[in-house]
């Protein structure tokens, strides 16, 4: 008990401290890689004790005993190992990607130097048994291979492959029947051939159920639509980092049926609900293996992990499957000398259409999918109405951002309004936090709660025209109108009058009367009469308007935008802070309060949490890749 104690402390050690990697940004790498050979020294420490332990006097009782205690130390080391690889090769994978992208190149240096220190610390266990003993081979007949016949061909034309490997087929008492020499063949020729008769279904998630429980290896191959074996495959090659625990999934190339060849491995991320996969890899590591994201080939992996996630349609199975191994920080590689002849061309992500991906964002919460291969793009995005997204304020969870499809709405809200009021003619300015969004981002601000604008006052009674065309657009126009000042322009004290808000279904756009705007003071003959003494400079102040592209509409701002919000927000404008409203302020004239990060929020890890992303900075919340 007391070195299961101890193992297990050293395991939470290892934990936490290869969390640091992936809390913080790259910038922090060195720091959380400092922590991983601070976790190197623990385990080996770790170990020390143990076989300290082992070989105390306490424990040198009967033989027993020993061989009990021997057995758990064994065990325990055991997921002690597996957990040591993980955690250095998650390590290397995100430090290389750290090192692509450092623009320093003292920091890059220093990064390729950690990078090769820890390979050469650690090159991941022992293999340990035959991977042969310990790999079940899935043969899915049922829903996947087609051309069953040929295939049975092929694992007896090919004994080095199959002769000592334990090899399950799965079909239907109807192809059995006709396949039945073949197979009764295969059975007395290979010891490890296993024959599964399963009842005709469409469902391939609830067959492979049925051949995993029936398989009791701990790892298992999944064939897919395997058409034929490749004569140069090495199964123990191929099974070698699993056997190592330096990855938790393998893959192999892609063969079609008419010799074309496709790497068959992807990269993916997810920013704000946007989710992009991107053909390629961008880290290899040290023998040669490509880091994936999403695959298309077979693959291998622990049975036990693989069957809880089998409950998925059809269309969404293998890349829901490799979404959620994504999410869980897993490890995948592939072996691109290890090829696959199949059915498929590959690219089954690529070939899922608007229909199949809804699914996916609803079980997901995600509003925006893209897919990229070699030659082509795919881009799906679904409006918060579609992807049932919660866009109201007060359901909104603490310091978590709304999902991307409200503040889509915001922004189209914004941009569609702009352009009624540039097609009339209107008068108008970005003002207040729209237009630190509008000069930091090019959009919305991420956690906004509404716009603001100012607008010129005399051009309000014509706005109240336009209610149809805001209709046509889910949009109503809410007017304070009734004020002596809009009615008298005499009766004026201030340089604002009236108001009008734009209301939407879940924002509210806020224009605010004026009678003066900012840019009259370069055009002083657009001063009304009544205003000329109060505003009119004695001196002509020459300069113009700008506008800022938001979206695909470039809109009216000040003259100089950098320079008004550094001006009303401070010198740390350009570092982000969240809305007025969220840190307690009572207007929005409070002081600009940022931070060197974001608070933490309920749902730690999901891609809405604002701790996800930099306290500066725009490219992260642009469209993937960033």
């Amino acid at each position: 008990q007391i070195k299961i104690s101890q193992q297990n402390l050293g395991e939470e050690v290892m934990k936490n401290l290869a969390n640091i990697i992936f809390k913080y940004d790259r910038n922090r790498i060195l720091f959380g890689c400092i922590g991983l050979l601070c976790m190197l020294v623990v385990t080996v420490m770790f170990k020390q004790y143990a076989t300290l332990m082992t070989n105390s006097p306490i424990n040198r009782t009967s033989e027993p005993n020993l061989r009990r205690n021997q057995y758990m130390y064994n065990k325990n080391m055991e997921k002690f190992h597996e957990m040591d690889s993980h955690s250095i090769q998650l390590a290397l994978q995100q430090i290389s990607r750290a090192q692509r992208f450092e623009r320093r190149h003292n920091f890059s240096e220093t990064l390729s130097k950690l990078s090769q220190r820890l390979i050469n610390l650690h090159c991941g266990n022992p293999a340990g048994k035959n991977p042969r003993q310990r790999t079940t081979i899935i043969l899915n007949a049922v829903n996947e291979i087609k051309n069953l016949q040929y295939l049975l061909y092929e694992i007896e034309k090919f004994p080095k492959w199959t002769k000592s490997s334990k090899i399950l087929l799965g079909l239907t008492q109807k192809s059995a029947m006709k396949h039945r020499t073949k197979i009764l063949t295969l059975t007395q020729k290979l010891p490890g051939f296993k024959l599964s008769i399963l009842p005709s279904s469409s469902d391939i998630g609830s067959t492979l159920k049925s051949l995993l429980d029936q398989s009791r290896t701990k790892y298992v191959l999944l064939t897919k639509s395997l058409r034929k074996l490749d004569k140069d495959f090495i199964l123990e090659t191929f099974l070698r980092p699993l056997m190592q625990r330096t990855a938790d999934v393998v893959t192999g190339s892609l063969v079609s049926p008419t010799g074309e060849w496709e790497p068959g491995c992807y990269q993916s991320k997810l920013i704000w609900s946007q989710y992009k996969t991107q053909h390629g890899s961008d880290t290899v590591d040290d023998r040669g293996w490509t880091f994936c994201d999403q695959i298309d080939g077979p693959f291998a992996m622990n049975r036990k992990l693989l069957r809880r996630l089998l409950d998925t349609p059809n269309d969404l199975l293998y890349n829901e499957i490799m979404y959620t191994l994504k999410n869980e920080k897993k490890i995948i590689k592939s072996h691109l000398p290890s090829s696959f002849h199949v059915e498929d061309s590959g690219n089954f992500h690529y070939k899922l259409e608007r229909p199949q991906w809804k699914q996916f964002i609803l079980r997901n919460q995600i509003t925006e999918v893209i897919t990229t291969t070699r030659d082509q793009n795919k881009h799906f995005e679904f409006d918060y109405k579609e992807a049932k997204s919660e866009c109201r304020r007060w359901r909104q969870t603490k310091n978590m951002l709304r999902p991307r499809a409200c503040m889509r709405d915001l922004h189209f809200m914004l941009l569609n309004s702009y352009r009624i009021f540039d097609k009339h003619g209107y008068e108008y300015q970005t003002d207040d936090g729209s237009c630190v969004a509008g000069t930091k981002l090019q959009d919305t601000l991420p956690w906004d709660h509404d716009h603001d604008m100012a607008f010129r006052t005399q051009n309000f009674s014509h706005l109240m025209k336009q209610q149809g065309e805001f209709k046509k657009l889910e949009m109503s126009l809410e007017p304070e109108l009734n004020k002596p000042c809009f009615n008298d322009i005499d009766k004026a004290t201030w340089w604002g009058c009236a108001y009008v808000g734009i209301r939407g279904e879940n924002f509210r756009l806020e224009s605010w009367g004026q009678y003066v705007l900012m840019g009259d003071y370069y055009q002083p003959w657009k001063i009304h009469p009544h205003f000329r003494p109060m505003f009119t400079p004695k001196n002509r102040i020459f300069g113009h308007d700008t506008k800022v592209l938001l979206g695909d509409h470039w809109s009216q701002m000040r003259q100089n935008p950098g320079q008004y919000i550094r001006a009303k927000y401070g010198v740390d404008v350009l570092k982000h802070a969240k809305h007025w409203q969220d840190l307690g302020l009572k207007n929005m004239m409070g002081t600009y309060k940022t931070a060197t990060h974001f608070e933490s929020c309920p749902k730690e890890g999901h891609h809405n949490c604002l701790n996800q992303y930099l306290a500066d900075g725009n490219i992260q919340f642009q469209r993937p890749w960033a």
